[in-house]
């Protein structure tokens, strides 16, 4: 998305899975002005795991190997994306120690004045999928959110895993959808 001058923020979990050259093309994002932030070290579903083992195993199995790892790249990691986007205020509370912002998720066709899907200037934000099989994704809700955060000057919040030329599976979303 060069020729558009678009930035983006890539979430990354398993970084410990990633090959050299992998670690170096998301390097040259980075330095390219791109954001590269956590997204777990195992991809757990925080909720979920929180319950089951607690959010001090939580924090030392999901958000310390990862940031450790990281950091020892050399990736300026500020926020933290959800996996599964299940997130809670008792998850979010040592998060916001390590972290300056929060990434969740929302969903919903409302108006765009409701949607919950611009940056906000607080620490918990909100992005809106834009993977094909995201509920309630459409390019016509997506181009009514663009219009309102133009005309409103304000940034709107999109995530999407893969991006694609033709959709093959689900978590991903067309190049076409990107342009």
């Amino acid at each position: 998305m060069h020729q558009y001058s678009w930035k983006a923020t890539f979430c990354i979990s398993k970084i410990n899975t990633l090959n050299h050259s992998e670690i170096r093309k998301l390097l040259e994002l980075q330095n390219k002005g791109h954001k590269i932030t956590g997204h777990g070290y195992n991809h757990f579903d925080a909720p979920k795991f929180v319950t089951k083992n607690g959010i001090h195993a939580y924090i030392n199995k999901e958000i310390n190997p990862m940031l450790a790892i990281m950091h020892f790249y050399s990736f300026k990691v500020t926020s933290f994306a959800y996996p599964f986007e299940f997130r809670n205020a008792t998850i979010n509370a040592p998060l916001f120690k390590k972290f300056k912002i929060i990434r969740g998720t929302t969903y919903g066709a409302e108006d765009p004045f409701f949607q919950n899907c611009y940056f906000n200037n607080t620490k918990l934000v909100f992005a809106i999928g834009i993977d094909t099989d995201h509920p309630n994704f459409s390019i016509a809700y997506l181009i009514k959110l663009l219009d309102y955060a133009k005309r409103k000057r304000k940034i709107l919040l999109l995530f999407g895993h893969e991006p694609v030329q033709k959709i093959t599976a689900n978590y991903q979303t067309k190049m076409e959808t990107l342009h």
